[in-house]
């Protein structure tokens, strides 16, 4: 949906939200599938192989087409990814019913089951941990793993007239839509117009920010009521003044 007076960045944020709660299903559904598995370990079930053979193929081939669907778009969609990552856990689940019931039929070994299941399930955990993690890093404002902050002040303090770059921020409203924001001291003698241009195509050209916000000033204002939120102050210099 597009921006409001009550969003004003819209509802880019929902696919983040999403990716949210399907990792925490994914979280639950581990810790089930553990529990389960570990109370399986003291007493082993004789399991009926032939339907879960049958089954498990039928599912198998059903989880291969949904992967097929959505493989390429997860690479670029949190929210996708963890919908994936359900599929996966369907998928390896079938493959895992029909190792279980191949062993059992020939071997009889009836541990198999809850090995695999707990095995299954901490890969669960994993994967839902790595959704997690995301997610709350870009709700948290957190720089995008595909952003050097560091590279960006660097280069924006390499254009003529800039003596200075502080307050820089980057931050993903959603998968693949970065946003920047950042303050430029610059020169007296220094036309704020071309590096404001200069800035900005520096910004969507060589870095792909998806929106960018550049104050220029030739006079820094007091700021120090925000000097928790600036990486130059914090790091002790400032680009252009080290």
């Amino acid at each position: 949906r597009p921006a409001d007076e009550n969003r004003s960045f819209g509802w880019y944020r929902a696919e983040i939200v999403g990716a949210l709660v399907n990792g925490g299903f994914l979280l639950i559904m581990a810790m089930v599938v553990i529990v389960m598995a570990a109370m399986r370990m003291n007493a082993p079930v004789d399991l009926p192989t032939t339907p879960m053979l049958w089954a498990a193929a039928g599912g198998l081939l059903t989880e291969i087409v949904a992967l097929s669907l959505i493989w390429k778009q997860s690479r670029s969609d949190m929210n996708v990814r963890g919908a994936l990552w359900h599929i996966i856990q369907t998928f390896v689940g079938s493959l895992l019913v029909i190792v279980t019931a191949l062993v059992i039929k020939f071997t009889g070994f009836l541990l198999i089951d809850p090995l695999l299941g707990l095995a299954f399930g901490f890969v669960l955990v994993w994967a839902s941990w790595s959704i997690l993690r995301d997610a709350t890093h870009l709700l948290m404002e957190g720089t995008p793993d595909e952003v050097y902050l560091s590279d960006v002040t660097e280069d924006l303090a390499a254009i003529d007239g800039v003596e200075d770059v502080h307050h820089a921020h980057a931050w993903a409203l959603t998968s693949g839509r970065f946003v920047f924001s950042g303050h430029l001291r610059t020169s007296a003698s220094a036309d704020p117009q071309i590096v404001l241009q200069s800035a900005s195509n520096l910004l969507q050209d060589r870095y792909g920010f998806f929106f960018s916000t550049v104050q220029v000033e030739t006079d820094c204002p007091d700021e120090s009521a925000a000097a928790a939120i600036d990486i130059t102050r914090a790091a002790g210099t400032r680009r252009g003044q080290e």
